[in-house]
């Protein structure tokens, strides 16, 4: 069925995709350690002290996140090449759009782990609706690569915005 919505040459359309893809996941892969620590300690301590370190590690989080993201695009030829062995043009460009879609799912999936750890949940609620959200836009629009790709960041900054938003009013709500 996805043969389709791909060029001609399926085989080396799909291979570009996947090879992108594994680029971009490779961006909040390399974080998440610090989201399973933060969480621990979320979960487990909410005094002054201790918010202020799951604070510090949701920053490093975010920093991280964004080196990555930067380094992926501005490395971006040279990772293909390696993947390849040759120039791929095709997955390279789809590097950018599939590295920005996973800086803003894995700030999204930051609240979220933020809100189920301090027991927050019509916040975990609304984490979870985004992304079935998400996943529905994609189905919708997605019809084609290029679709795809053009509706896979504005979708995933469109759900971290509302799910931030959220955040800080729930932050500013609760009691110091």
């Amino acid at each position: 069925e996805a043969e389709r919505y791909f060029s001609r040459d399926f085989a080396a359309d799909n291979k570009a995709y996947q090879a992108a893809g594994a680029l971009a996941r490779a961006i909040p892969a390399t974080v998440t350690p610090l989201l399973l620590v933060m969480f621990t300690s979320r979960s487990g301590g909410k005094k002054d002290e201790a918010v202020t370190d799951q604070r510090i590690l949701l920053g490093l989080f975010a920093i991280g996140l964004a080196c990555g993201c930067i380094g992926v695009i501005a490395f971006k030829d040279i990772f293909v090449q390696f993947i390849f062995g040759q120039r791929n043009l095709t997955a390279a460009n789809m590097v950018i759009p599939l590295s920005i879609t996973m800086v803003f799912g894995g700030l999204s999936q930051a609240i979220g782990i933020w809100s189920l750890a301090s027991r927050w949940l019509r916040l975990a609620i609304l984490y979870g609706t985004l992304g079935l959200a998400y996943w529905l836009t994609l189905l919708w629009a997605g019809h084609t690569p290029a679709a795809l790709l053009h509706t896979m960041p504005l979708a995933a900054t469109a759900a971290f915005g509302i799910l931030c938003a959220a955040w800080l009013l729930t932050l500013r709500s609760q009691p110091p």
